[in-house]
């Protein structure tokens, strides 16, 4: 996945640096900490998306959310780290982390993988700091 952002970065570097001649800002970040308890969009019915995550892990017989949360947290740990140090090899890319901003606590979470009104407006106020 490391492979594929800094593929897609440079290429999107090179193409402002071709046409504007700068490299555009680009701002990273793994979101939070999504709960795979399989709420999709209104409850995920008919046309409406989701659920995404927790028919996979019922799928593979894991069916505890307990664990399944800390799998995710370990899942999003991981892939935060990689962003860092995708940052750090471009002096135009930052990133912001969310995870505090958006734990595992569903007062935050409209769904498994979308913020609910209160969870984006601390999400856009970070990212905004960060621009």
């Amino acid at each position: 996945m490391q492979d594929a952002y800094v593929h897609i970065i440079r290429k999107v570097t090179e193409l402002c640096e071709r046409t504007v001649n700068a490299p555009v800002r680009i701002i990273l970040h793994g979101y939070g900490y999504p709960i795979p308890d399989g709420d999709g969009v209104l409850g995920g019915w008919g046309p409406l998306p989701g659920p995404w995550l927790r028919p996979g892990f019922i799928e593979k017989g894991f069916n505890n959310l307990e664990e399944n949360k800390a799998t995710m947290k370990k899942l999003m740990d991981r892939f935060n780290a990689m962003l860092q140090r995708v940052e750090g090899m471009f002096g135009h890319v930052k990133y912001v982390d969310l995870r505090k901003l958006l734990p595992s606590e569903k007062k935050l979470w409209a769904n498994e993988l979308h913020p609910k009104p209160p969870g984006f407006k601390l999400a856009a106020e970070a990212i905004a700091a960060a621009l």
